[in-house]
Protein backbone atom coordinates (compact mmCIF):
# COMPACT_ATOMS: atom_id res chain seq x y z
CA UNK A 1 0.00 0.00 0.00
CA UNK A 2 2.74 2.34 1.05
CA UNK A 3 4.96 1.57 -2.12
CA UNK A 4 1.40 2.48 -4.03
CA UNK A 5 0.94 5.91 -2.28
CA UNK A 6 4.41 6.61 -3.17
CA UNK A 7 4.35 5.95 -6.63
CA UNK A 8 1.19 8.16 -7.05
CA UNK A 9 3.40 10.48 -5.30
CA UNK A 10 6.20 10.28 -7.33
CA UNK A 11 4.12 10.59 -10.58
CA UNK A 12 1.82 13.85 -9.46
CA UNK A 13 5.18 15.64 -8.11
CA UNK A 14 6.85 14.87 -11.94
CA UNK A 15 4.06 15.99 -13.69
CA UNK A 16 3.61 19.34 -11.90
CA UNK A 17 7.31 19.88 -12.54
CA UNK A 18 6.81 18.90 -15.93
CA UNK A 19 4.13 21.52 -16.52
CA UNK A 20 5.93 24.43 -14.44
CA UNK A 21 8.47 23.96 -17.10
CA UNK A 22 6.66 24.07 -19.76
CA UNK A 23 4.62 26.91 -18.64
CA UNK A 24 7.88 28.96 -17.05
CA UNK A 25 9.61 28.08 -20.98
CA UNK A 26 6.89 29.99 -22.34
CA UNK A 27 7.12 33.50 -20.35
CA UNK A 28 9.69 36.29 -22.34
CA UNK A 29 10.71 38.72 -21.17
CA UNK A 30 9.27 41.81 -22.56
CA UNK A 31 6.45 40.35 -24.56
CA UNK A 32 5.12 38.72 -21.17
CA UNK A 33 5.98 40.50 -18.68
CA UNK A 34 8.09 43.78 -18.39
CA UNK A 35 12.04 43.67 -18.18
CA UNK A 36 11.85 45.53 -15.54
CA UNK A 37 8.53 44.79 -13.10
CA UNK A 38 9.53 46.47 -9.77
CA UNK A 39 9.82 49.65 -11.88
CA UNK A 40 7.46 48.75 -14.59
CA UNK A 41 4.54 48.70 -11.99
CA UNK A 42 5.54 51.13 -9.27
CA UNK A 43 4.31 54.55 -9.50
CA UNK A 44 6.56 56.64 -9.44
CA UNK A 45 9.54 55.12 -10.71
CA UNK A 46 10.46 53.97 -14.59
CA UNK A 47 11.17 51.41 -16.34
CA UNK A 48 13.94 52.41 -19.19
CA UNK A 49 14.37 48.60 -20.10
CA UNK A 50 10.88 49.31 -21.16
CA UNK A 51 10.32 52.44 -22.98
CA UNK A 52 9.10 51.30 -25.07
CA UNK A 53 9.29 47.40 -25.06
CA UNK A 54 5.99 44.88 -27.29
CA UNK A 55 4.94 44.56 -23.41
CA UNK A 56 4.33 47.92 -23.28
CA UNK A 57 2.30 48.21 -26.09
CA UNK A 58 0.23 45.50 -25.39
CA UNK A 59 -0.29 46.79 -21.66
CA UNK A 60 -0.67 50.12 -23.01
CA UNK A 61 -3.74 48.45 -25.92
CA UNK A 62 -5.32 46.99 -22.65
CA UNK A 63 -5.47 49.95 -20.41
CA UNK A 64 -7.79 51.62 -23.62
CA UNK A 65 -4.42 54.17 -24.64
CA UNK A 66 -4.48 55.23 -21.29
CA UNK A 67 -1.64 56.09 -18.78
CA UNK A 68 -1.25 56.63 -15.30
CA UNK A 69 0.50 59.53 -14.04
CA UNK A 70 0.24 59.75 -10.15
CA UNK A 71 2.41 62.70 -9.61
CA UNK A 72 0.54 64.75 -11.89
CA UNK A 73 -2.65 63.07 -10.24
CA UNK A 74 -2.15 64.63 -7.41
CA UNK A 75 -0.54 68.06 -8.47
CA UNK A 76 -3.98 68.87 -10.56
CA UNK A 77 -6.07 67.79 -7.12
CA UNK A 78 -3.89 69.97 -5.35
CA UNK A 79 -3.23 73.05 -7.82
CA UNK A 80 -6.13 72.10 -10.07
CA UNK A 81 -8.09 75.72 -9.48
CA UNK A 82 -4.69 77.85 -9.87
CA UNK A 83 -4.42 75.91 -13.26
CA UNK A 84 -7.88 76.96 -14.18
CA UNK A 85 -7.20 80.30 -13.31
CA UNK A 86 -3.80 80.26 -14.66
CA UNK A 87 -4.87 81.91 -18.11
CA UNK A 88 -6.88 85.04 -16.47
CA UNK A 89 -3.49 85.22 -14.63
CA UNK A 90 -1.68 85.56 -17.59
CA UNK A 91 -4.07 87.62 -19.61
CA UNK A 92 -3.88 90.30 -16.02
CA UNK A 93 -0.04 90.26 -16.33
CA UNK A 94 0.05 91.16 -20.00
CA UNK A 95 -2.64 94.17 -19.19
CA UNK A 96 -0.64 95.63 -17.07
CA UNK A 97 2.40 95.42 -18.97
CA UNK A 98 0.73 96.95 -21.80
CA UNK A 99 -0.72 100.29 -19.07
CA UNK A 100 2.74 100.00 -17.35
CA UNK A 101 5.05 100.36 -20.77
CA UNK A 102 1.66 102.98 -22.12
CA UNK A 103 3.33 106.81 -22.57
CA UNK A 104 0.84 109.68 -22.73
CA UNK A 105 -0.38 111.02 -25.87
CA UNK A 106 1.97 113.52 -27.42
CA UNK A 107 -0.77 116.41 -27.04
CA UNK A 108 -0.67 116.09 -23.52
CA UNK A 109 2.45 116.76 -22.80
CA UNK A 110 3.55 118.91 -25.31
CA UNK A 111 1.57 121.90 -23.64
CA UNK A 112 3.34 121.54 -20.15
CA UNK A 113 6.94 121.29 -22.10
CA UNK A 114 6.01 124.26 -24.07
CA UNK A 115 5.44 126.80 -20.37
CA UNK A 116 8.44 124.94 -19.17
CA UNK A 117 10.40 125.80 -22.14
CA UNK A 118 8.55 129.95 -21.86
CA UNK A 119 9.78 129.91 -18.03
CA UNK A 120 13.42 129.33 -18.99
CA UNK A 121 13.22 131.78 -21.93
CA UNK A 122 11.88 134.47 -19.83
CA UNK A 123 14.62 133.80 -17.42
CA UNK A 124 17.23 134.01 -19.31
CA UNK A 125 16.01 137.29 -20.68
CA UNK A 126 16.05 138.48 -16.89
CA UNK A 127 19.52 137.21 -16.30
CA UNK A 128 20.95 138.80 -19.51
CA UNK A 129 19.13 142.27 -18.67
CA UNK A 130 21.52 143.51 -16.30
CA UNK A 131 25.08 143.87 -16.56
CA UNK A 132 27.14 145.59 -13.98
CA UNK A 133 30.67 145.81 -14.62
CA UNK A 134 33.64 147.13 -13.35
CA UNK A 135 33.34 150.05 -15.60
CA UNK A 136 35.27 153.31 -15.45
CA UNK A 137 31.91 155.99 -14.86
CA UNK A 138 32.23 156.06 -10.89
CA UNK A 139 35.77 157.14 -8.76
CA UNK A 140 36.41 153.98 -7.06
CA UNK A 141 39.34 153.46 -4.05
CA UNK A 142 41.84 151.48 -6.57
CA UNK A 143 41.76 155.21 -9.10
CA UNK A 144 45.74 156.27 -8.99
CA UNK A 145 44.57 159.64 -10.66
CA UNK A 146 42.97 162.20 -8.12
CA UNK A 147 42.96 164.97 -10.76
CA UNK A 148 40.34 162.27 -13.12
CA UNK A 149 37.15 163.88 -13.96
CA UNK A 150 34.36 162.00 -14.39
CA UNK A 151 30.74 162.86 -16.15
CA UNK A 152 27.86 163.02 -13.87
CA UNK A 153 25.60 163.05 -16.81
CA UNK A 154 26.82 159.28 -18.02
CA UNK A 155 27.30 157.94 -13.66
CA UNK A 156 23.31 159.30 -14.16
CA UNK A 157 21.99 157.70 -16.84
CA UNK A 158 23.65 154.21 -16.42
CA UNK A 159 22.30 154.01 -13.17
CA UNK A 160 18.68 155.05 -14.31
CA UNK A 161 19.23 152.04 -17.02
CA UNK A 162 20.43 150.17 -14.57
CA UNK A 163 17.69 150.32 -12.21
CA UNK A 164 15.03 150.55 -14.91
CA UNK A 165 16.28 147.26 -16.68
CA UNK A 166 16.20 145.43 -13.11
CA UNK A 167 12.74 146.88 -12.18
CA UNK A 168 11.84 145.68 -15.83
CA UNK A 169 13.06 142.03 -15.54
CA UNK A 170 10.78 141.94 -11.83
CA UNK A 171 8.06 143.23 -13.76
CA UNK A 172 8.53 140.55 -16.32
CA UNK A 173 8.78 137.89 -13.65
CA UNK A 174 5.88 138.76 -11.98
CA UNK A 175 3.87 138.65 -14.98
CA UNK A 176 5.28 135.00 -15.40
CA UNK A 177 4.05 133.55 -12.08
CA UNK A 178 0.49 132.77 -13.43
CA UNK A 179 2.40 130.64 -16.88
CA UNK A 180 4.22 129.13 -13.28
CA UNK A 181 0.80 127.93 -11.51
CA UNK A 182 -0.93 126.85 -14.61
CA UNK A 183 2.13 124.61 -15.92
CA UNK A 184 2.01 123.05 -12.23
CA UNK A 185 -1.26 122.34 -12.06
CA UNK A 186 -1.27 120.77 -15.48
CA UNK A 187 1.59 118.79 -14.56
CA UNK A 188 -0.66 117.74 -11.43
CA UNK A 189 -3.34 116.59 -13.50
CA UNK A 190 -0.87 114.18 -15.59
CA UNK A 191 0.05 112.72 -12.42
CA UNK A 192 -3.40 112.04 -11.35
CA UNK A 193 -5.06 110.90 -14.33
CA UNK A 194 -1.59 108.63 -15.00
CA UNK A 195 -2.55 105.40 -15.52
CA UNK A 196 0.75 103.05 -15.50
CA UNK A 197 4.91 103.23 -14.58
CA UNK A 198 5.23 104.92 -17.93
CA UNK A 199 2.76 107.50 -17.48
CA UNK A 200 3.39 108.23 -13.91
CA UNK A 201 7.78 108.48 -14.88
CA UNK A 202 7.37 111.36 -17.49
CA UNK A 203 4.50 113.48 -15.46
CA UNK A 204 7.35 112.76 -12.40
CA UNK A 205 10.15 114.04 -15.03
CA UNK A 206 7.93 117.72 -16.41
CA UNK A 207 8.02 117.93 -12.57
CA UNK A 208 11.38 117.78 -11.93
CA UNK A 209 12.11 119.94 -15.02
CA UNK A 210 9.79 122.76 -13.66
CA UNK A 211 11.49 122.63 -10.21
CA UNK A 212 14.88 123.40 -11.76
CA UNK A 213 13.39 126.40 -14.13
CA UNK A 214 12.64 127.92 -10.93
CA UNK A 215 15.31 127.24 -9.15
CA UNK A 216 16.73 129.18 -12.01
CA UNK A 217 14.30 131.84 -11.81
CA UNK A 218 14.74 132.72 -8.61
CA UNK A 219 18.69 133.01 -8.78
CA UNK A 220 18.01 135.17 -11.57
CA UNK A 221 15.91 137.56 -9.26
CA UNK A 222 18.53 136.82 -6.53
CA UNK A 223 21.71 137.88 -9.00
CA UNK A 224 19.65 140.81 -9.98
CA UNK A 225 18.78 141.94 -6.38
CA UNK A 226 22.47 141.82 -5.99
CA UNK A 227 23.16 143.90 -8.97
CA UNK A 228 20.65 146.91 -7.57
CA UNK A 229 22.76 146.59 -4.30
CA UNK A 230 26.30 147.43 -6.40
CA UNK A 231 25.10 150.18 -8.37
CA UNK A 232 24.08 151.44 -5.28
CA UNK A 233 27.72 151.02 -3.87
CA UNK A 234 28.74 152.41 -7.11
CA UNK A 235 27.17 155.14 -6.60
CA UNK A 236 27.77 155.90 -2.72
CA UNK A 237 31.53 154.99 -3.01
CA UNK A 238 32.02 157.62 -5.79
CA UNK A 239 30.20 160.36 -3.33
CA UNK A 240 31.90 159.61 -0.59
CA UNK A 241 35.42 159.68 -2.19
CA UNK A 242 34.70 163.01 -4.48
CA UNK A 243 33.20 164.40 -0.96
CA UNK A 244 36.53 163.87 0.74
CA UNK A 245 38.66 164.71 -2.61
CA UNK A 246 36.89 168.31 -2.23
CA UNK A 247 37.58 168.62 1.71
CA UNK A 248 41.66 168.38 0.84
CA UNK A 249 41.51 170.70 -2.08
CA UNK A 250 39.80 173.21 -0.59
CA UNK A 251 41.71 173.82 2.78
CA UNK A 252 42.34 177.12 4.17
CA UNK A 253 45.26 178.51 5.96
CA UNK A 254 44.86 180.43 9.35
CA UNK A 255 48.01 182.63 10.83
CA UNK A 256 48.15 182.57 14.62
CA UNK A 257 48.92 186.31 15.82
CA UNK A 258 50.10 185.29 19.28
CA UNK A 259 52.42 182.61 17.94
CA UNK A 260 53.25 183.76 14.48
CA UNK A 261 56.11 181.88 12.29
CA UNK A 262 58.45 183.71 9.99
CA UNK A 263 56.58 183.90 7.11
CA UNK A 264 53.41 185.33 9.00
CA UNK A 265 55.64 188.08 10.66
CA UNK A 266 56.76 189.53 7.15
CA UNK A 267 53.66 189.80 5.99
CA UNK A 268 51.86 190.77 9.01
CA UNK A 269 50.52 194.20 9.13
CA UNK A 270 49.07 195.63 12.31
CA UNK A 271 46.57 197.38 12.57
CA UNK A 272 46.44 201.23 13.74
CA UNK A 273 44.91 201.87 17.14
CA UNK A 274 41.46 202.90 17.32
CA UNK A 275 42.12 204.65 20.37
CA UNK A 276 39.55 206.32 22.55
CA UNK A 277 35.78 207.31 21.50
CA UNK A 278 34.92 210.89 21.67
CA UNK A 279 31.61 210.96 23.71
CA UNK A 280 31.53 214.53 23.19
Amino acid sequence: MLKKIGLIATIAVMGFSTGFSIVYAKIIPGVDRPYDPPDYYSQTSISYADSPSPFFYRDLARQGGNVLDVTRKIKSALFGADFLNLSNIFKIKTSNDEINTTPFNSSILSQSQQNIDNINATTNAITTSVNISDNALFRSPKDTDPDKVYDSGSQASWLSNTYLAITQSAKNSLEDVENQFSTLNQIIDNNNTATGNLQANEAASQLKALNAALMARRNALLSNNLNMSIAAQKQWTYEELEESRNTDNTGGYFADPYNQKEYDAAQYEKPAAPGFKDFQ
